[in-house]
């Protein structure tokens, strides 16, 4: 029927899931049409027998041609360079493999090329060179390879978007001259896993109109001259240069008023932290050399920060008041630093998500303040000279799910509402100074709670914290028994009590609990016979509690005695 529609200008076949099959090649002859569009569809197969079509129609008028988003497969055929007036190709996620062909030089109309999401494991040619009119190419998450020259982009005057990623191999590499100047000006490069280091080329420092700069995993090894910063755009939204070895300092203060997005992790960045005045939503400097303090007055010149990553850095100093002030924090992220000084309490107006400023130097109290976080899933102070007691206002955040405050010198009991964190998966608390007993079923809070969460039922730990799977508790000093309630931890996959004076028996079903892994009940008070476990026959989960007998322990249980 197609055959008999000669006069069709627009065929816009979109967005209907229930086309599949091969395309017909028959589209191809219809010498009128402008705009083929057939993405978001189940079509599978190869393009042969569309471009065959194409083939017998040297006057096809094609302009706009939209096959992605369907499962084609093959190589592209070289009768691609037969639609001379195509200025829009899309054939992004689909399954094509291979180079593309030589030909492509020949579409002297296009404007668009978009190959994305395939599985291209080819080369480019250097006829790619030859598209006068490309503006926006997008060549990006394929596995390409070769080598792009000078040629690749001779012609390319009007070129204003780049997106090329491969493999993280970096099969694909760029050579240039290091005086070569293009002859586009770019507004926008995501270049991921190539190698166009280790300098920082001159092509790309004479890129003065970038509005968006992703280059990770591109071998750069060298500095980048602080000019360059200077000289992106006013208009600049994203800045990403990460998962290299740049080194050198950033200029100390710049202004993006419009930039969401600053990644410069996984460099050898040095100096102190950027001062710079934006609008950034994420800040992300994990893995590099910053040093010196956060800038007291980050909650003015970062006002609307949501995700702030600087872990394994040289940080020092205290974390500023002003972070406080940022009303859409959500994620902050300072661990390995050596920050110091007591943390600020003034957290309750935030919707904070996750905390982790382990590994510093912090002092003073946990504040009282984190208890008035209603977003709060993680929170991880671990590893700092933290004292005083866990604050009961923690008890609010029943959306946590990992807390560990290990490595401190934490006192007082362990909370009792720590049972009744319905969320929470991860406990870490040791090498503390807790004292007290682990709580158990038999305290009256503990039932009353129960009660309240069984309605009825039989009282289980597990209807209480069925999802911990981690609580570390060792190196403090904790007494009285295990609880038998732990067994009922079904998702229970490390369990660490060491170094405590736990005593009583080991409960007999405790190393039967499937989902375990590692279990360390050693350096304690503990007596009787060990269960027996094929799964934890190590002797060390055990020594260090001189009335323990029984494999895997040397020391054998004595014989009951007979009855008489």
């Amino acid at each position: 029927e197609f055959a008999n529609l000669k006069n069709l200008q627009v065929l816009d076949l979109s967005d209907n899931l229930n086309l599949e099959g091969q395309i017909p090649g028959l589209l191809g002859n219809l010498s009128k049409l402008q705009l083929l569009d057939l993405s978001a569809n189940n079509f599978h197969g190869d393009i042969y027998g569309l471009f065959s079509g194409f083939s017998s129609n040297p006057n096809s008028k094609l302009e706009s041609l939209d096959l992605s988003s369907n499962s084609l497969t093959g190589e592209l055929p070289e009768s691609l360079g037969l639609l001379k007036h195509l200025q829009h190709l899309d054939l992004s996620s689909n399954s094509f493999w291979g180079s593309i062909p030589s030909s492509i030089g020949s579409l002297s109309a296009l404007r668009v090329l978009d190959l994305s999401y395939n599985t291209m494991n080819g080369t480019i040619p250097e006829s790619l060179g030859q598209l006068s009119g490309l503006v926006d190419m997008n060549l990006m998450a394929n596995s390409w390879k070769g080598i792009l020259k000078e040629t690749h982009f001779m012609n390319l005057r009007k070129l204003q978007h780049v997106r090329l990623t491969t493999e993280p191999t970096r099969s694909l590499a760029f050579s240039a001259s290091h005086g070569w100047f293009p002859p586009f000006k770019l507004k926008s490069i995501q270049l991921e896993n190539c190698m166009i280091g280790p300098s920082f080329p001159v092509w790309l420092q004479v890129q003065n109109k970038l509005t968006s700069v992703v280059l990770k995993n591109v071998s750069i090894s060298d500095t980048i001259p602080g000019k360059w910063f200077s000289q992106l755009s006013a208009q600049l939204t994203y800045l990403v240069l990460s998962q290299d070895q740049i080194r050198g300092e950033l200029p100390r203060h710049l202004n993006y008023p419009y930039l969401n997005l600053i990644d410069l992790s996984y460099n050898n960045f040095e100096g102190p932290f950027p001062s710079w005045s934006t609008n950034a939503t994420d800040v992300i400097l994990d893995e590099n050399s910053f040093s010196g303090p956060i800038p007291e007055n980050i909650g003015a010149l970062m006002p609307r920060l949501q995700k702030l990553y600087v872990s394994r850095n040289h940080l020092s100093g205290r974390i500023p008041p002003s972070m406080c002030d940022i009303e859409g924090l959500n994620i902050i992220s300072l661990r390995n630093n050596k920050l110091s000084g007591e943390l600020p309490n003034c957290w309750h107006r935030l919707m904070l998500w996750g905390i982790d400023i382990s590994n510093n130097s912090l002092t003073g109290n946990i504040p009282n303040s984190f208890g008035f976080l209603p977003s709060l899933s993680v929170l991880l102070l671990s590893n700092n000279n933290l004292d005083g007691e866990i604050p009961s206002s923690l008890r609010n955040c029943t959306g946590l799910t990992s807390m560990d405050l290990g490595g401190n010198k934490i006192s007082g009991s362990l909370p009792l509402w720590v049972q009744y964190m319905s969320s929470l998966f991860m406990l870490r608390l040791s090498s503390n100074l807790l004292s007290g007993s682990i709580p158990d079923q038999g305290s009256e809070v503990f039932q009353r709670l129960i009660r309240e969460v069984t309605r009825g039922r039989d009282p289980e730990y597990s209807n209480v914290v069925a999802n911990v799977n981690s609580i570390e508790l060792s190196g403090n000093n904790l007494t009285g028994e295990i609880p038998y309630e732990m067994t009922n931890l079904l998702a229970l996959r490390i369990l660490d009590l060491s170094h405590n004076h736990l005593s009583g028996a080991i409960p007999k079903s405790l190393t039967s609990v499937a989902s375990l892994t590692r279990l360390n009940l050693s350096y304690n008070n503990l007596s009787g016979s060990i269960p027996f476990s094929p799964r934890f026959n190590d002797s060390s989960i055990y020594e260090g509690n001189p009335l323990l007998c029984g494999a895997p322990l040397p020391t054998k249980c004595p014989l009951p005695r007979p009855r008489k």
